[in-house]
């Protein structure tokens, strides 16, 4: 599903959204096909990222269940994690827990302008969390 179709079937209409709670079931729904399909996928980019509109809500939204049922559904499928510059998540409770499941972790900036290989916050964040090179993703195959 499109993006477009995406934030249309989650009750959004030109980045308004209705009911909240409706949307962030629909996008956490949509965030574990993304995980569980059995397409390949060696990392989940920008993850628990929220539209601007609903980022106020972000710790109320992200709910530990909702947390813990991405990492073990990550957990599952051997899924790295995205630590994303640009979008600032996922926050260190988030990271704190994927790391205690072995999940492993990659640095992101995903900017197209100034910015592009800024890693200001992968780094701060790894770092408040502990990672080790070892925490990290390793492609299996030569690239």
């Amino acid at each position: 599903m499109n993006r477009r179709n995406f934030l249309k079937s989650a009750g959004i209409a030109g980045g308004v959204f209705g009911d909240v709670e409706f949307f962030m079931q629909r996008y956490f729904d949509h965030t574990i096909d993304v995980i569980t399909n059995p397409e390949p996928l060696d990392i989940l980019g920008w993850p628990l990222y929220l539209p601007g509109s609903v980022a106020r809500d972000y710790y109320k939204l992200w709910t530990k269940e909702r947390l813990n049922r991405i990492i073990e559904a990550a957990e599952a499928r051997g899924i790295a994690i995205e630590i994303n510059n640009t979008a600032r998540t996922p926050h260190e409770e988030f990271i704190t827990m994927a790391k205690r499941a072995g999940l492993k972790f990659t640095f992101g900036s995903d900017t197209r302008n100034h910015t592009m290989g800024r890693l200001d916050y992968c780094l701060q964040v790894a770092k408040k969390c502990g990672l080790t090179r070892s925490d990290f993703f390793v492609p299996k195959r030569a690239l």
